[in-house]
């Protein structure tokens, strides 16, 4: 009686573990299924692996870490410790200069001055030939359409701060140095008669250099020295502002450097700038 109640209990229990077997069998290849790593078609790993964050840099992103150049070996833009002192012609502080409300007046050195010297703001009656006596009579300028002469052009202004002046070395042949400096007694006599309240200065003729005063019966630097010394007189007469230039452009020679001139008269662009950093300490 004992036994066959035993068989009874086993076969009763049977299918329970039955049941019990497939459900983990189950769970276990469901598992496996969810966490087995998937394959691409060219059967690369695509599953996700857990890296950090990776910020893309954009053209307007900010880089904060230092930039390392390459040392070109360029010796004009890295500082030398053992290079011996460079003495710098003008102050730094002044190379921005603006000049607007000034004219300058004058003939092709001027001319070029206003091409190369870097110049800001200011303007200009200038022409190549442009004399003492042509100022009044010249039709140089163009208004509108319309050449007038110089004396016109500044008659048809309103005013300036300043105007700068320098006219004397197209004038060098002339037989009388009388009429020179009268002709140029009656062009300040004009701008000051038009602009009574505009100061205005009057520069000194800028030497020439050596090989041109040695082999140039006119364009020399002893005609040059005697008109200077014409023009400071009259400047003293009339009340308004001399300017020397000499000492800023000449050697020891008193003689324009050979390198500062293409034709021994007219300045290259460094002499053009130079010019203009004596007009800014001014």
């Amino acid at each position: 009686m004992m036994r066959i109640k035993h068989a009874k209990n086993r076969s009763m229990t049977l299918p329970a573990v039955l049941t019990a077997f497939c459900i983990v069998a189950a769970i276990i290849i469901v598992i496996i299924i969810i966490y087995l790593p998937k394959k691409d078609g060219n059967g690369t790993d695509t599953t996700a692996d857990t890296v950090p964050a990776v910020t893309e840099i954009s053209e307007s992103t900010a880089i904060t870490e230092p930039v390392q150049t390459e040392d070109t070996g360029d010796t004009e833009s890295t500082a030398a410790t053992d290079a011996p002192p460079v003495t710098e012609y003008i102050p730094p502080e002044v190379r921005d200069t603006d000049f607007s409300g000034c004219l300058f007046i004058g003939d092709s050195r001027t001319e070029g001055f206003m091409l190369y010297s870097g110049v800001k703001g200011a303007k200009a009656y200038t022409a190549r030939g442009l004399m003492v006596d042509t100022y009044f009579t010249a039709p140089v300028v163009d208004m509108n359409g319309t050449k007038i002469s110089v004396s016109q052009a500044v008659e048809s202004e309103s005013s300036f701060e300043r105007i700068y002046i320098m006219l004397g070395v197209n004038e060098l042949g002339w037989a009388y140095d009388s009429v020179f400096i009268s002709k140029y007694e009656n062009l300040v006599d004009h701008v000051k008669s038009c602009m009574p309240d505009t100061e205005i200065i009057v520069q000194s003729i800028i030497p020439v250099t050596l090989a041109k005063s040695e082999s140039d019966e006119i364009y020399n630097n002893e005609n040059i020295t005697r008109y200077n010394g014409l023009i400071r007189d009259m400047c003293a007469r009339k009340s308004v502002t001399y300017m020397d230039l000499v000492p800023y452009f000449v050697g020891d020679d008193g003689a324009l450097p050979e390198e500062a001139a293409f034709d021994g008269i007219h300045l290259q662009k460094s002499y053009c700038e130079r010019w203009l950093d004596v007009l800014k300490q001014a």
